[in-house]
Parts: C-alpha cells; sequence; structure tokens
C-alpha cells in the first residue's frame, strides 16, 4: 500500500494537485492524506472577521479558514473516488510544518 501525502492552501493549483494525488492513491491502492498549514490572518482579514463575529463566540478565524481549506480538499478527494481522506491540519512556516506531518504520518 502506498501512502500518497498532498498539501493544500485552497488555491487553484492546489486544487488540481488534490485531484492528481487522489488518482494516484486510487491506482496505487493507497490512502490520501491531505494537509493544510493555518496562517496568521492579514489585519485586514482580521477587520473583516471582528465585524462579522459575536463577541461572545470566540472562535478563530485563521482556523476557520484552514478548516474550510481542509473541508474543500476532502470534499475534492471524495469527489475523484477516495472514501476516506486524513486530514491534517498544521501550524507554523508552512515548509517545516508539511516536512513534519511527513516524518510524523511516514
Amino acid at each position: 500500500m502506498r501512502n500518497i501525502m498532498v498539501a493544500t492552501d485552497g488555491s487553484d493549483g492546489a486544487n488540481r494537485a488534490i485531484g492528481i494525488a487522489a488518482e494516484l492513491a486510487k491506482a496505487a491502492s493507497g490512502t490520501l492524506s491531505i494537509v493544510t498549514v493555518g496562517r496568521e490572518l492579514s489585519k485586514e482579514e482580521q477587520r473583516l472577521f471582528e465585524r462579522i463575529q459575536e463577541k461572545s463566540d470566540p472562535i478563530d478565524p485563521a482556523e476557520i479558514l484552514a478548516k474550510r481549506n481542509l473541508y474543500e480538499a476532502e470534499r475534492r478527494a471524495r469527489e475523484a473516488g477516495i472514501d476516506s481522506p486524513k486530514a491534517i491540519l498544521a501550524w507554523g512556516d508552512a515548509t517545516q510544518a508539511i516536512i513534519e506531518t511527513i516524518e510524523r504520518e511516514k
């Protein structure tokens, strides 16, 4: 069995990569893991979330955006025929977080 991992930032290129990774996982009878790395929001993004967020609802907007990327990536993988893609949310420097996730997930 082969383990395929693909990273996504929600971009069009990453979405295409998810489709290719799903096809590879299917062809190899393998598993598909999808990783996204949360990032700090820009000041503009932070202000937007502050305007729409309830004061009593302490949800981290950066986490919301990262989880949305994972949700969309999982949906794409399922549409491509992967029954149970593994979604992984990491934080920090994107390069380092992806390398650490690869090492941890083997």
